[in-house]
């Protein structure tokens, strides 16, 4: 089956990784892909890169090793003999104690965040509109981005949970992918209702579908053209943030759809 659309959220699960995605149609997927971790590791100057590969694929976490040529140092005018080594993502952490602490080489790329690893394996953007194959059980057998500049379908929602805890339940459990502006002081009690209904991914970080949680100052319902004045200044201060890269999908995620509904109050305070 092939479907279309905007991945909004990627998390490693066990050794593969989950993407949500909402398609052209409206359908929000949860879709799983396999994840191997690779990374390089660089001989020690008395062994040759074919004798490290050969020490390493001895280990019983590794699932295979090649020898390739890499740029080691930024000043380098050629390329190194270095080896490739794939893992599974629980196998990483031990894999690396275990060459580390034989002291047989430099490892490089072992930081990477997984849905970074994810993207750069398939050398493809993380951010924009994908083309998706997948089978019956919703796992990927085929990804690609497509040439367009189409935007993705982001909402904004206002919560608040003196309006009652029932609808903001309501609110979190649908199956849409929204920003999620909340009153500064009522932070604390959405994150522990979250905690009650157990609305967090595998991480532990992000609400679940794909949600995206911002607070607001504004503890009385804003007038439209206070809406308008907070779209932009938090546009302003997005422009700013610095995001780490397994960060930059979500700012980006987000600045589109504080842009989005910026246009919509523009358009709303339009006069007749």
């Amino acid at each position: 089956m092939k479907t279309a659309g905007w991945i909004y959220d990627a998390y490693p699960e066990g050794d593969a990784i989950v993407l949500w995605m909402k398609t052209d149609d409206g359908r929000v997927l949860r879709l799983t892909d396999s994840l191997v971790t690779e990374f390089y590791a660089a001989p020690s100057k008395d062994l040759m890169a074919s004798q490290l590969a050969a020490i390493i694929s001895d280990h019983p976490l590794v699932e295979f090793t090649s020898v390739c040529l890499r740029y080691v140092r930024i000043t380098d005018q050629a390329g190194s003999e270095v080896v490739q080594v794939a893992t599974r993502p629980s196998s990483l952490g031990k894999l690396v104690r275990d060459l580390e602490a034989a002291e047989i080489c430099t490892l490089y790329d072992i930081d990477l965040h997984p849905a970074q690893r994810y993207f750069f394996a398939k050398r493809l953007d993380s951010f924009g509109k994908f083309s998706i194959e997948h089978n019956a059980d919703l796992g990927v057998t085929s990804l690609s981005v497509e040439d367009c500049e189409a935007t993705p379908p982001v909402e904004v929602l206002h919560i608040r949970l003196d309006a009652g805890e029932d609808l903001a339940k309501k609110q979190l459990s649908e199956s849409r992918f929204e920003v999620l502006n909340v009153p500064r002081d009522q932070l604390p009690g959405l994150y522990a209702l979250m905690r009650r209904i157990g609305m967090r991914n595998a991480s532990g970080i992000r609400p679940l579908p794909g949600k995206m949680i911002i607070d607001s100052r504004n503890r009385m319902s804003p007038s439209l053209d206070e809406q308008i004045a907070n779209c932009r200044k938090f546009l302003e201060d997005l422009s700013s943030m610095k995001a780490t890269p397994d960060r930059e999908h979500g700012l980006q995620l987000c600045r589109q759809a504080v842009e989005t509904e910026l246009r919509r109050l523009e358009q709303k305070a339009k006069p007749g």
